[in-house]
């Protein structure tokens, strides 16, 4: 059995994590574009707008701006402000969690 500790298993661990989240972030950004068409609808006024269909839009982009922020927050190779940047993509996934909730129960 590996010892989970070692740096070894904490690298490739950490590197099966940054993996991942690039892959979902690439699957999340295949569904958005395959839907784009839906909020031109609205936009453009094909569709009538209702009240539910503002915790849809905002979950739907404060979840693409969370999983950019993080992969920003796992790729950046430059100085960034650190403390802005978790704040927000804690307070965006957090919400984009909440809201998910919320339209789950409309």
């Amino acid at each position: 059995m590996p010892d989970l500790k070692s740096p070894a298993e904490l690298q490739n661990g950490a590197a099966a994590f940054v993996n991942l989240i690039h892959v979902l972030l690439g699957v999340y950004a295949y569904e958005w574009v395959l839907s784009l068409n839906f909020d031109f609808g609205f936009l453009l006024g094909r569709r009538k707008f209702c009240w539910p269909m503002i915790f849809y839009f905002a979950n739907r982009y404060l979840l693409l701006f969370a999983l950019v922020g993080v992969i920003i927050s796992m790729d950046v190779t430059s100085k960034v402000d650190c403390q802005a940047l978790y704040t927000f993509n804690q307070i965006a996934g957090s919400a984009a969690m909440g809201l998910a909730n919320i339209n789950l129960s409309i």
